[in-house]
């Protein structure tokens, strides 16, 4: 009995322990609950289409997109801890009820708030009911796709508007009343219903649709294709194909582990078969799918984030992220060639592989709206939104005239459907993160902090950046990417620029270690998914992972000093910047694999070449010339012949 009553309470600890910090899983819909979800998505999408044309009021327009977002939220997602994966329970119907009432709220009482003046004009019993139940939403309906994580910052975040009251010095204030806090939150644009929620509904939603159409008419298998019409008769080349086609299906999906459980379930087991270890082949997928978040020209949606954030055009962002996105993918380019070149590996059969010029023909309906996306979003004054919905029509459009992958009713309804669905995560959490947003507008919290990391590295550049970069990667275990960029870039990004760091060199510091923080043990997502498709201990494709990608490690540190590899700066250094990227980055490879040009060489010699290639991409004269003599040197010992 005793024994019993053990586990009885060890189970139900568990299940608390799940309901508390767990996550909630997606469930295999049927029958009505499977209709109202696909209804409710398509409902979403038209919408979203519609109010790109029709401008209605930002504040009415967001808060329709959270009661239809949520919506499909507490259909599709369980409660963490319940066992409910096929079915949907009556409080999540009333959940779903719940989310289409606070749109209704907002859409009857639109004349009253956009006329009223904040802080002045009376919040109602009504307006602090529904601003509270809105804001339990929120935190449930987050907690539910990605874990507690951002629930929990958020908790803690409005802790602060009534506990900060307490606190002495630099961190306290004079308290906020419970119609100041709704006021902000609820009844304004600078809270919940602010640019956070405005930018994952009115341009990245657009952008993940677009990257669902792409797909859903055949794009990921060309991509794969393409790649390897590139790559396939290069030594080694399935992992450098996996290096390509993970690298472009990252940039248009915008979640380095979705690219790294979909493209990884073919190419991991294609680079085993083809005889690369099974740990090395999940962190070579690793790797691809984490860089595809920094590759333009979509980089994931993230630059649109930073393009807002920052209150520069696009392509600007997408411009500045070219070479180091280039650099990095290198990187990997060279550590799978050289390690190909260790095991003895070839390339792939001819027969296997698809003549380039016959798919490059086959994909043309694909680059077409890619290249009229890149040429609007570059050269156009129009919305970015208005962009993503013309490329989503192009794609329709060119559809037609692709025997292989036409556009039919179907293919329509599943694309809207999937694009609504990937875009659960980013739209739910953007709008949680304007919670936050809403206290660092109340408290003036953002500025203290940055005044505080100021002062906790006393005023050093460099401590400041590590600072910084500590908090991009804890933020970035715990969120996606574009939530732990948007949080950190807020409190972190005027501290780096107070210091003289440009705009744009700050913000790609921070995104660089947010995209890095998703391979980076302990909590590598990105790798764990992975080192499970190919059966690799997962901590140890992780570390793997990080040594294959210590560039993109490196590169902010440097970039931040020499803004050349940022493309700020004139034509002849940034040619400089770039030749002594690609020497640094062989010699980061070599170094990584213990091999110089046809010989092993000892850990001593490895380690002073990874330090002479990243010495390199400083541009310092003087560094350079030491760096040379090293390698010099180093050359010269390892061409000694050795006595048995």
């Amino acid at each position: 009995m005793l024994a019993q009553a053990r586990e009885s309470n060890t189970g139900k600890f568990k299940k608390i322990n799940k309901y508390i910090w767990g996550e909630g899983e997606r469930r295999v819909l049927t029958g009505i609950p499977s209709y109202l979800y696909k209804i409710f998505s398509l409902i979403a999408a038209f919408y979203i289409f519609w109010a790109i044309i029709f401008y209605p009021q930002p504040i009415m327009h967001r808060a329709i997109c959270f009661g239809l977002f949520f919506t499909i939220t507490f259909i599709v997602y369980t409660m963490p801890g319940t066992d409910t994966k096929y079915k949907v329970p009556w409080y999540d119907w009333l959940l779903v009820v719940l989310s289409l009432l606070v749109s209704g709220y907002i859409s009857l009482n639109l004349d009253r708030l956009i006329t009223r003046f904040a802080f002045v004009d009376q919040v109602s019993f009504l307006d602090i009911v529904f601003g509270i139940l809105t804001i339990i939403l929120l935190l449930e309906g987050t907690r539910r796709i990605i874990g507690p994580w951002i629930s929990i910052l958020s908790i803690l975040s409005l802790s602060y508007l009534y506990f900060g009251s307490f606190l002495f010095g630099r961190f306290g204030h004079n308290g906020f009343t419970l119609n100041h806090v709704i006021d902000e939150m609820f009844l304004t644009t600078d809270g919940i219903w602010g640019w956070t929620l405005g930018v994952a509904s009115n341009q990245l939603i657009l952008f993940i649709i677009f990257g669902a159409f792409l797909l859903c008419t055949g794009a990921g298998a060309f991509l794969f294709d393409f790649a390897a019409a590139i790559a396939g008769k290069q030594r080694g080349g399935l992992a450098k194909i996996s290096v390509l086609g993970s690298g472009f299906f990252g940039m248009i999906s915008g979640s380095s582990v979705a690219n790294a459980a979909t493209i990884g379930v073919i190419t991991i087991p294609m680079m085993k078969k083809s005889g690369y270890p099974a740990d090395f082949a999940a962190s070579v997928e690793t790797c691809a799918s984490a860089g595809g978040i920094i590759m333009p020209p979509v980089m994931g949606s993230v630059a649109f984030i930073m393009a807002e954030v920052i209150g520069i055009p696009y392509g600007q962002v997408a411009l500045a992220a070219l070479l180091p996105a280039i650099l990095y993918f290198l990187a990997i380019y060279f550590t799978v060639d050289i390690r190909a070149r260790k095991m003895g590996l070839q390339g792939m059969n001819k027969q296997d592989i698809p003549p380039f010029f016959q798919t490059v023909k086959k994909g043309l309906p694909f680059f077409i709206p890619i290249f009229f996306l890149i040429f609007r979003l570059s050269f156009s004054g129009v919305s970015i939104a208005r962009i993503g919905l013309e490329s989503i029509v192009l794609i329709i459009l060119v559809s037609f005239f692709n025997r292989e992958n036409k556009m039919t009713i179907k293919v329509f309804i599943d694309a809207l459907i999937n694009g609504i669905s990937n875009g659960l995560m980013v739209v739910t959490t953007m709008a949680a993160c304007g919670i936050m947003i809403g206290v660092f507008n109340l408290t003036g919290i953002g500025a203290k902090f940055s005044s505080a990391l100021m002062a906790l590295s006393n005023q050093s550049l460099l401590g400041t950046l590590f600072l910084v970069m500590l908090l991009a990667m804890i933020m970035g275990l715990a969120m996606n990417i574009s939530t732990s960029y948007l949080l950190v870039a807020v409190v972190a990004a005027p501290a780096l620029i107070k210091l003289g760091i440009p705009v744009m060199a700050a913000h790609m510091f921070i995104l660089f270690y947010a995209a890095m923080a998703t391979i980076t043990p302990p909590v590598a997502l990105t790798a764990f998914a992975a080192a499970s498709i190919a059966g690799a201990p997962p901590m140890r494709v992780g570390f793997m992972a990080m040594k294959m990608a210590l560039i993109a490690y490196v590169l902010p540190f440097i970039f931040v000093y020499w803004p050349a590899l940022l493309l700020h700066a004139p034509l002849i250094q940034i040619v400089l910047a770039f030749i002594l990227g690609v020497f640094s980055v062989a010699l980061i490879a070599m170094g990584i694999e213990g091999w110089w040009f046809d010989k092993n060489i000892p850990s001593f010699a490895r380690i002073l070449i990874v330090g002479a290639g990243i010495i390199l991409l400083t541009g310092n004269v003087y560094l350079i010339a030491i760096s040379i003599t090293v390698l010099f040197a180093i050359n010269h010992f390892l061409s000694i012949p050795r006595s048995n």
